[in-house]
This record gives structure tokens, C-alpha cells and sequence, in this order.
């Protein structure tokens, strides 16, 4: 049954694509709203056709991620990133003297956040020297809040890089990504790939007209090869961590521990668990388990634990939480997958309504962005460009976890309105 519906929803797929490619142009392929409405039916299309045996969908998880998709193609039909907006970005992005603050800003954390990993390392050791790197490398708690501002550096230096081809923003970009790997985390590499794909796709609809077909064709191939490059690197990262585990501990690999075909590469495998295993937690979890409603506590946490902690109340309001029946992925007990998109701290938060109200933060958020690419007011190019792609960033893990919970990312974008507020003010007093 369910195949049958993957196949229809396959349909309906190529059919949207189609439209928004005639309509839009290859701008649709960095359009906020059509890239969550491509990803979440994507996303649901795999888990729908079974690949993998651990995977039993339901019509619950159909009608949410229906929802989903329907709230973001009203979002696509109602604003929308057009060529000409993208080449408004470009043709301000000019003059050299406002992108040293933003340079001297990303040496400066480069320099701290260096210094802060190879404290760590030598304090705990390198992870990817072990021979079980199952887990991330470790770091202390704060610690990991400067290192991670890598991901800003690194989206800085390669766009700056880009741009106007200073060796030395290349080897803080080369010194920040080997950084980043040493961490075995994917989420900040890829937080990276998503800027780096977005900038290359506005670069080359600023650049088309002037290209020969020969000239287009291999731009069309280099954006083909960056995406192999991540599928890799994706695959390589999830192999180095988890070789001893399937070796030593389950003594299988991959494959067959997930169950699913060998002939598909290991990167697509991880892609794959990335985007489908969520949804088998979520639709696991909303048909067999009953919780206790946090009533926006999940949403909300990290201020109201900040407040309770500054009134002396921080770890009773942490074991109030603590007492609260959540929703459990099934499937970490079954092969560790314990991802569960946004969706079950929504529906714990206040039951459908909370999901509703998840939704449209999502929404305006998505919105909101894609505004400020839209923007003709004297916004700093590479501000409007780093705002959108860490906003998508945000949007887009919504499928693997909470991704209000990514405080890289939020982070990144209060650090980039206060670089732009604080150059604009730094402006005006230079003018006076």
C-alpha cells in the first residue's frame, strides 16, 4: 500500500519540480519554500517505498508531513527568491573596505576557537585516533560553542575567498574545515556544504548570461561534482565513526545492520538514515506512546532554564522536565537511530496545536529570510547571503531533530546582525 502511495508521491514530486523549474528557473533550487517542500516529500517518498526493513509507515506520518508540505508550498507561492533578487545581491557586493571588519571578525574567532580546540585535545585526546570513534571528539561544554563558531568562520572565509582570492582567507577556510573534521561531527559540515552550495548557485545565476553553453555545461558539472564531494565526505565521516562499533561490537556492517541493499554507497546510506529514520521514530511514537504535554517548555527551554536558573530554581525546573513522559525513538534500542525531526517535541508540547505553532515559527522564519534576500535596503551583501544560508540550515535539519535546539546556528545569525548593526553605527560615527 504504502509503495504505491511512494509511487504517486514520486508523481507529484516531478510534476512540482517541473513547474517551479519552468517557472522560476534554476533559482528554485535555493528557494527556501520549494527546498523544504522538495525535501520533506523526498523524505517521505524513501521512508514510503521500505528500502530499509526496520522501516513500518503509517497513515499518521502521512498526514503530518502532508501538513508540512502543504504550509510550505503556500509559503512558495506567496514569496518567492527570484533571479533578479540574487543579482541584486551580487551587483552590492563590491566594496572591499566593508568586508575586512567581517575578516578580521572571522581571524579573530579562528584564532580563539584554534587555541580553545587544542586545549581540549590535549586535555582528552583526539578522537579520531581511537580505535572506536563511535563518539564525537570531547570537549568541554562551553568550549564547544567557540569551536563550532568555525562553521561562521569558515562560510566567511570561503565566500570572502570567493570573491576576491586572498591566499590568507583560504588557509583560515582550510585550518577552520580541518578543524570541523577533527570533531567527527556532521552537522557543522554540513551547515558548511549548504553555504558553500547556495553561494555557488547564486554565483552562477549572476554569471549565466555571460557564459558560453561550453562554460554552462561545466559549471552544471562542478555543482554535480560538489555534491558528490558531500555525498563522500557524508559517507567517509560515518564510516570513521562507526567501523569499530559494526566490527567489534555488532559484528555486521553497515548494510545489514540497517537493512538495506549493499549495492547503494555508503554515503547515500547515511543520507538516507539521515532523512527516513525520523520519520520511523515519529510515526512509531505518535500511533504506540502516550506523554505528559511540557506546554512549550521544549520550545521554549533554553530561556526558561536561564530564568529559573537565575532565581535559584535551575535543576527543579531541569527535574520537573525530567519527569515528564517523552516520546522514546524505538529504533535507538533496535540500531542506535535516535533521530526524531522536530515533530515528537512538537506534538509534547501541546499535542497537535503545539505542532501547528512549530510549523509556523518554521514558516515565518523561512519568510522572514527570504525577505532580507529581497531587501533593497543598504544590508551588507555577505550578511543577506549568510543569514539566508544558516536560516536554511535551521529549516532544513527540522527533518532530523529540533533544530531550535542548534544553537550554532542561532548563534551564527545574532553574531552576523551584530557585525552588520555594529558596522553601520561604526559608519555613521566615522560620517559624523
Amino acid at each position: 500500500m504504502y509503495e504505491v502511495l511512494a509511487i504517486i508521491q514520486i508523481l507529484i514530486l516531478v510534476a512540482f519540480v517541473v513547474n517551479f523549474g519552468r517557472k522560476q528557473g534554476i533559482s528554485f533550487l535555493v528557494d527556501q519554500g520549494k527546498v523544504m517542500f522538495i525535501l520533506w516529500i523526498t523524505a517521505l517518498i524513501l521512508y514510503n517505498l521500505k528500502i530499509s526493513t526496520l522501516y513500518n509507515p503509517n497513515i499518521q506520518i502521512n498526514i503530518v508531513v502532508g501538513a508540512i508540505l502543504i504550509t510550505f508550498f503556500i509559503l512558495s507561492k506567496k514569496i518567492s527568491v527570484g533571479e533578479d533578487d540574487i543579482k541584486l545581491v551580487f551587483n552590492n557586493f563590491t566594496d572591499r573596505k566593508q568586508y575586512k571588519i567581517y575578516s578580521r571578525i572571522a581571524d579573530l574567532i579562528f584564532i580563539i576557537a584554534s587555541l580553545v580546540f587544542i586545549y581540549n585535545a590535549y586535555k582528552y585526546g583526539l578522537e579520531i585516533l581511537e580505535a572506536n570513534k563511535v563518539d564525537k571528539q570531547q570537549v568541554d561544554h562551553y568550549a564547544a560553542y567557540i569551536i563550532y563558531m568555525l562553521v561562521l568562520v569558515s562560510e566567511i572565509k570561503y565566500i570572502l575567498f570567493r570573491r576576491f582570492k586572498n591566499i590568507k582567507d583560504f588557509l583560515v577556510l582550510f585550518g577552520s574545515i580541518l578543524i570541523l573534521f577533527l570533531t567527527l561531527n556532521r552537522g557543522p559540515i554540513t551547515f558548511l556544504f549548504i553555504t558553500i552550495g547556495i553561494y555557488e548557485v547564486f554565483n552562477f545565476i549572476n554569471i549565466k548570461s555571460k557564459l558560453t553553453k561550453k562554460q554552462r555545461g561545466v559549471t552544471y558539472g562542478l555543482l554535480g561534482s560538489l555534491v558528490a564531494v558531500f555525498i563522500w565526505f557524508f559517507g567517509y565521516i560515518g564510516n570513521i565513526r562507526m567501523e569499530y562499533a559494526f566490527e567489534k561490537v555488532y559484528k555486521t556492517n553497515l548494510w545489514k545492520h540497517y537493512g538495506v541493499n549493499e549495492m547503494i554507497p555508503s554515503g547515500l546510506v547515511w543520507i538516507f538514515l539521515y532523512l527516513t529514520s525520523p520519520l520511523e521514530n515519529v510515526a512509531f511514537s505518535l500511533e504506540n506512546q502516550v506523554v505528559n504535554l511540557t506546554y512549550f517548555n521544549n520550545l521554549l527551554y533554553p530561556f526558561i532554564k536561564f530564568g529559573a536558573t537565575i532565581l535559584g530554581k535551575g535543576e527543579e525546573y531541569k527535574a520537573w522536565m525530567l519527569t515528564r513522559a517523552t516520546y522514546i525513538p524505538h529504533l535507538e534500542k533496535v540500531s542506535g537511530l535516535n533521530a526524531a525531526s522536530f515533530i515528537p517535541d512538537a506534538f509534547q508540547d501541546f499535542g497537535v496545536f503545539g505542532f501547528l505553532v512549530y510549523l509556523a515559527i518554521y514558516l515565518l522564519i523561512a519568510y522572514v529570510s527570504i525577505k532580507v534576500i529581497k531587501s533593497k535596503r543598504e544590508i551588507t551583501s555577505i550578511t543577506k547571503i549568510l543569514i539566508y544560508t544558516n536560516t536554511l540550515s535551521l529549516l532544513l535539519w527540522s527533518v532530523f531533530t529540533n533544530s531550535f535546539r542548534i544553537s550554532i546556528l542561532i548563534i551564527n545569525i545574532m553574531l552576523l546582525l551584530c557585525i552588520e548593526f555594529g558596522y553601520k553605527k561604526w559608519t555613521q560615527w566615522r560620517i559624523k
